[in-house]
């Protein structure tokens, strides 16, 4: 272990002098093998964020935590530690030294970014699909306009009553948009849909 090493787990170690009250005790910290949990790894985020080229000056907040600058994040002390053990941060050799990220750490950002899987984007509601036409359909077989009724899930609606067709209320926004039903809006946030003669059209000519 070096000596920086040690003067930063010092100084890690070390409450400011005023006693602050619940203050853990920061000298009980037993040191393991390096490992980057999660909390690690979002604080090693945050820190290559905000470390420009000349570091970040890292204060002590209170009941183990640290932070930075204006932002109301706080990490804890534990959180530091991995990233120490394994070069993955550098400097704090002074109260008044700051923390820098170095190049391992932000080589292992690179390839944990490299490793995630890329997230599924989620495809808009289809006002050409097969629910959307089916949707069309209930609606026009019902007395227009048409109120629709909340589900038991958010964003779920019921045509004409509690127990009528099911859809969504993406899709019937997305119908909207392709000029197949008209939503009309009401006195006390209510809302009823009517279909409109494109619609009726566009089920017409699909049996």
């Amino acid at each position: 272990m070096t000596l920086a090493l040690d003067r930063t787990r010092a100084l890690l170690d070390t409450p400011p002098p005023q006693v602050i009250p619940g203050q853990l005790d920061l000298k009980e910290h037993t040191v393991t093998e390096p490992s980057l949990s999660p909390a690690s790894e979002k604080l090693l985020r945050a820190l290559a964020r905000a470390d420009k080229g000349d570091g970040v000056n890292v204060s002590y907040l209170s009941r183990g935590r640290y932070h930075w600058g204006s932002s109301s994040a706080a990490y804890n002390r534990a959180s530091f530690y991995p990233l120490f053990d394994a070069n993955l941060l550098t400097g704090w050799d002074g109260e008044n030294d700051p923390v820098r990220v170095t190049e391992a750490g932000r080589q292992l950002l690179t390839e944990l970014d490299a490793a995630a899987k890329p997230k599924r984007e989620k495809q808009p509601p289809n006002p050409e699909s097969p629910a959307a036409l089916r949707a069309l359909r209930a609606i026009a077989a019902l007395p227009q306009p048409v109120r629709p009724h909340s589900g038991a899930r958010r964003g779920l609606w019921a045509l004409g009553s509690r127990n009528g067709h099911g859809t969504t209320e993406l899709l019937i926004y997305a119908m909207e948009r392709a000029g197949y039903v008209r939503i009309i809006h009401g006195a006390h946030l209510s809302t009823a849909i009517e279909i409109t003669d494109a619609g009726r059209a566009r089920i017409a000519t699909t049996p």
